[in-house]
């Protein structure tokens, strides 16, 4: 049988859980919070060491991934795989051939 796909609400607490523990371990480090400034790290600033830190970035990049995929839908998401163009605006004309 095949899992349910998690519903957008699920996928968001999921993403919102999993960022407040990263959020609530960098402060604890005093690190700034993460962006592209140019005087922040490079990399994610967490130690190797930090197993449930690691764990929540996963979980959180994997929601988001899913939320992405749920948003852009089964059709103009396998386009997308197809093709170089990552716009639904683009891609929907093309769908119509």
């Amino acid at each position: 049988m095949v899992s349910p796909t998690p519903t957008l609400t699920k996928l968001s607490t999921a993403i919102r859980d999993n960022v407040q523990i990263i959020e609530d371990f960098l402060e604890k480090q005093g690190t700034p919070p993460l962006s592209f400034f140019v005087d922040t790290p490079p990399r994610f600033p967490v130690g190797p060491d930090q197993a449930e830190v690691h764990e929540a970035r996963r979980k959180a990049m994997d929601a988001a991934k899913a939320v992405h995929d749920l948003l852009w839908g089964p059709q103009d998401r396998m386009l997308a795989q197809l093709t170089p163009v990552r716009h639904p605006q683009i891609t929907e004309p093309l769908l119509l051939f």
